[in-house]
């Protein structure tokens, strides 16, 4: 009886310590796993934002180039001085630069709802192109004010130079 319940003793802690052995091994994996995740969800959203950034940045420039080529015509302009004109041309470029940050936002946003992520790779999704376009418009906008403020002191010193 002794011997049987030594045998059993043996087997119980051997039986126990495999058990702790493997759910260590286990939670290692598991961490393993959820760092692994981790990285490549990271490396996805990077990979998605540089793909909006390639293709917005030519939308951006295009929009700015425009804005540009309003302010050379705005110099000809005799009925109003360049500075109440370019004052509205701001002014029109950021309600615009506004709607279509809204209207990008909108399109990207139906893009991840059709897309099948999981509810928090979306949510962390919506809240990176938020920032990124948070940021391309507060860029665009300081671009147009920059080449704005550039183009009516080239008018100031050439009326100096006059």
């Amino acid at each position: 009886m002794l011997t049987f319940e030594i045998s059993m003793g043996v087997f119980l802690g051997l039986l126990l310590f495999w058990l702790f052995y493997n759910s260590k091994v286990k939670r290692a994996a598991d961490l393993e796993n959820i760092k692994q995740m981790a990285l490549n969800k990271k490396m996805a959203l990077e990979e998605y934002i540089k793909e909006i950034e390639l293709f917005r940045a030519i939308q951006f420039s295009n929009y700015l180039e425009v804005f540009k080529d309003r302010l050379l015509t705005l110099e000809d302009d005799e009925t109003i001085t360049f500075q109440d004109a370019g004052i509205i041309e701001l002014q029109l470029f950021f309600e615009h630069s506004d709607k279509l940050i809204d209207k990008i936002k909108a399109e990207e946003h139906t893009k991840l709802e059709r897309n099948s992520f999981d509810m928090n790779l979306r949510s962390e999704y919506e809240f990176a192109i938020n920032q990124y376009f948070n940021s391309a418009l507060n860029t665009m906008q300081s671009y147009a004010l920059k080449l704005f403020e550039e183009k009516l002191l080239e008018i100031a010193n050439s009326k100096v130079k006059a």
